[in-house]
């Protein structure tokens, strides 16, 4: 389940990166990545399939992002308290 959740977060990150190139900013939710927000130049949808992958365990990624940095987070293991983020490979 990790390594699903890996690929996951993974395949996030290059959408969101891509997104920041067409637009020149992150977008304000995940959901930007598969609906056209607004942005300009947004060339989309990003990621496959049009919907958001979960993590391994069938949850939904978080998104945060700041200035020019951003991470995505699952939570991880129900019950363990160790997320995953794309700051951890």
């Amino acid at each position: 389940m990790i390594k699903a959740t890996r690929a996951s977060i993974s395949a996030v990150a290059t959408a969101v990166d891509l997104y920041e190139v067409d637009t020149g900013r992150f977008p304000s939710s995940l959901q930007s990545l598969t609906r056209d927000d607004g942005a300009p130049n947004w060339t989309g949808p990003y990621i496959r399939g049009g919907q958001v992958p979960k993590d391994g365990w069938g949850q939904d990624l978080k998104f945060e992002a700041s200035g020019s940095s951003y991470k995505i987070v699952s939570d991880g293991p129900p019950g363990e308290g160790k997320p995953i983020t794309s700051w951890d490979f």
